[in-house]
């Protein structure tokens, strides 16, 4: 995906996707403004960002991928939209949101 400005965000994080084995070249992605993309839970290098991908890989070990969908979901829920605009990240990236997890299903073959 071309970031036309923007920045490329791991649905799952690159991170644990890379580390339970999965091809993060073909992994679910959406398009954000860099300032957003620093609001997702499981960016950056802090405490909370690595607990995060830690539950992220622990979920994708277990292939408890629906569980791992939801809380990605719960993370755009409870981050804040850096422009002020929307009331948080899941508000303004809904449709791309809807797209990712479309497309997770199918990276993780969850029949819907």
């Amino acid at each position: 995906m071309a970031t036309k400005g923007g920045e490329r965000h791991h649905f799952i994080s690159k991170d644990s996707l890379s580390k339970a084995g999965f091809n993060t070249n073909t992994a679910p992605a959406i398009r954000m403004i860099y300032k957003d993309h620093l609001k997702t839970p499981n960016w950056g290098s802090g405490t909370s960002q690595k607990a995060f991908r830690a539950e992220e890989l622990k979920l994708l070990n277990a292939g408890k991928y629906e569980k791992l969908l939801k809380m990605e979901v719960n993370g755009f829920k409870t981050a804040p939209d850096s422009e002020g605009i929307y009331s948080n990240l899941a508000d303004k990236y809904y449709d791309s949101l809807i797209y990712a997890l479309y497309l997770a299903e199918k990276y993780f073959g969850i029949d819907g």
